[in-house]
């Protein structure tokens, strides 16, 4: 008597569609950090009218990311301020399944979402010193799959930036966020969309993690500046005829 296998096919699937995340940010992952809203006229990479439009509220800081920043503290640097290229081209929405719309905060683009999360953690972190010290970066991609014949139940969120210094070789990372898919494109799009902040900061960890993040971001500040410039101004003056 030959043994049905549909059912165990069928179970199998479920369990490959709901498999837990690779990786684990610590969002807590909910709607409490989207909105959930209808398509408006300014949403036009809709391809199929009736679909949902995630809309992240708020990029909360990540307490180990800010631990990893505070490690410099013993070194006596500051940070400099990350200054992102922004381009009017680029993409403020991505399409999920054809029928949902995920944004970052305020429907801007991706850059300004990932500048924003970097100086936030950097203030957090106590050490960002003055504005005048500034390293540019670029959001070179920000993007999920959920097509993946590779990673069968799971959906990923890939990111590169690049971080550049003048004088310095630039800094390219690139990290990859697992997610889990499901059966339905809502669902799916909705874990998607729940897992982008966690995915940004396990993104950063990764970036601040990285060797020769220090070597860019770090720089000594000058305590006596002041004492010396007015120092530099008077000897001048008395110099003069």
């Amino acid at each position: 008597m030959k043994r049905n296998l549909l059912p165990l096919a069928v179970v199998a699937l479920l369990s490959a569609c709901t498999q837990k995340p690779v990786q684990t940010g610590e969002a807590v992952q909910g709607s409490a950090h989207y909105t959930v809203s209808s398509p408006g006229d300014d949403d036009s990479l809709l391809r199929i009218p009736g679909g949902n439009v995630y809309t992240l509220n708020k990029y909360l800081s990540s307490e180990r990311n800010i631990a990893i920043l505070k490690r410099a503290e013993g070194e006596g640097v500051a940070m400099k301020r990350v200054i992102f290229a922004h381009s009017k081209n680029e993409a403020k929405a991505l399409n999920c399944r054809a029928t949902h719309l995920i944004y970052g905060t305020n429907k801007k683009p991706f850059s300004y979402l990932i500048e924003s999360a970097m100086n936030q953690e950097l203030k957090a972190s106590g050490l960002m010193g003055s504005k005048k010290y500034r390293v540019h970066a670029a959001l070179d991609e920000m993007n999920f799959s959920t097509l993946d014949y590779k990673l069968f139940g799971t959906g990923k969120w890939l990111m590169r930036m690049t971080l550049r210094e003048r004088g310095k070789a630039p800094l390219v990372v690139v990290h990859e966020y697992a997610f889990p898919l499901a059966i339905m494109a809502e669902k799916t799009c909705t874990n998607a969309a729940e897992a982008m902040m966690p995915a940004i900061q396990s993104f950063l960890y990764k970036l601040y993690t990285d060797p020769r993040f220090g070597e860019l971001v770090h720089y000594k500040p000058c305590v006596d500046c002041a004492q010396q410039t007015s120092t530099r101004y008077i000897t001048r003056k008395r110099s003069q005829p």
